[in-house]
């Protein structure tokens, strides 16, 4: 009767890899690299300052509870923005139309992206206000979306009739 003791992988242990865990954490990171695309080139977002008009802000990510943004640390528009206050974003999806999130800013932090230096803001998301709904199944779509895109390839060619 062999060695009980013996094990068939010579010393070696065995790891056990949770492909769920694996695939959710790609999926997130294309959801953000997608939302960075998203945030810099389709989407406009600012702020509204008391008395003082619309600010821009770059999103930096977005959550069903929480989103972060961020602006450079010579901004001007930083006179408006404190950990504590109250602030609604204005999502532009065109032109002439968009949705109000409220928040409220948690924390701000001094960060450094692709060599320049900005101040980055993370707030909570007012989740009793009349558009959250909308703001949350904005977020649900990011992720959504994140699942199923593909990277077109240039694979096939379109014909115009």
């Amino acid at each position: 009767m062999p060695n009980s003791n013996n094990s068939s992988n010579n010393g070696t242990t065995g790891r056990v890899i949770n492909f769920t865990a694996a695939r959710e954490a790609k999926i997130e990171e294309k959801r953000r690299r997608y939302e960075r695309i998203l945030f810099k080139h389709i989407l406009g977002v600012y702020c509204v300052a008391e008395g003082k008009g619309l600010k821009a802000v770059e999103l930096v990510d977005v959550s069903t509870d929480g989103l972060s943004f961020q602006l450079p640390v010579n901004s001007k528009n930083l006179d408006v923005l404190a950990p504590g206050q109250d602030v609604t974003f204005r999502f532009y999806f065109s032109q002439e139309t968009f949705i109000p999130v409220s928040v409220r800013v948690q924390n701000e932090r001094n960060c450094i992206e692709e060599g320049q230096k900005f101040i980055r803001f993370g707030c909570t998301v007012d989740t009793a206000s009349q558009s959250y709904e909308t703001y949350k199944l904005f977020v649900m779509f990011l992720s959504k979306y994140a699942e199923s895109s593909q990277q077109d390839k240039g694979d096939l060619k379109f014909f115009f009739f």
